[in-house]
């Protein structure tokens, strides 16, 4: 993302469980070709940040010290960072807030464009896609070990277990029933 949209610094951040911070996972610094991680911010010290976030599919700032969306961030982070414009996207799990995707220009203030703001919406949706795939693989290897555990406890019931369709087809049958029919 750095590389792409030419920018200093890009970062992806999540939320605390309760809402209250967002902690950084990675940044990169892209002049320094270095990672890394753990600042941590938080929504009672940048109240007007987080509601930007919770309310917009992109938050771009071009001139961050004066945008009232990010404005809070100046004299702590923006300034020491030279920092001077921002494009935030968020990331949603099953439509809740869950973390943040950070882009940070240095230099003169960058207006961002439309495929810009497109470019980091669309990342943001990426990372979603991806969280959301690997719910639904860990989804899936519960509910196998759930049906063979399932399986195991109905071999082990001496009495004979069928399940039938509405047309009298057999659907599941334990190892009793197996030996009994054959």
């Amino acid at each position: 993302a750095a590389h792409t949209l030419e920018v200093e610094r890009a970062s992806i951040w999540v939320f605390s469980d309760d809402g209250s911070a967002i902690k950084c996972l990675d940044l990169y610094e892209r002049s320094r070709d270095r990672h890394s991680d753990g600042l941590e911010l938080k929504a009672a010290e940048f109240p007007s940040y987080f509601r930007a976030v919770e309310d917009n599919r992109t938050l771009a700032a071009e001139q961050a010290k004066t945008d009232p969306r990010t404005t809070e961030f100046d004299a702590a982070y923006l300034t020491p960072l030279g920092i001077t414009s921002m494009l935030d996207a968020p990331v949603r799990r099953g439509g809740k807030l869950i973390g943040i995707i950070c882009h940070e220009h240095i230099g003169p203030p960058r207006a961002w464009s439309l495929e810009d703001q497109a470019f980091a919406g669309s990342l943001a949706d990426f990372v979603s896609m991806t969280l959301q795939a690997a719910d639904r693989t860990e989804a899936l290897r519960v509910l196998r070990a759930n049906e063979r555990q399932l399986r195991h406890i109905m071999d082990l019931v001496p009495h004979m277990i069928l399940a039938k369709d509405s047309q009298g087809r057999i659907l599941l049958a334990n190892r009793a029933a197996a030996q009994a029919f054959g």
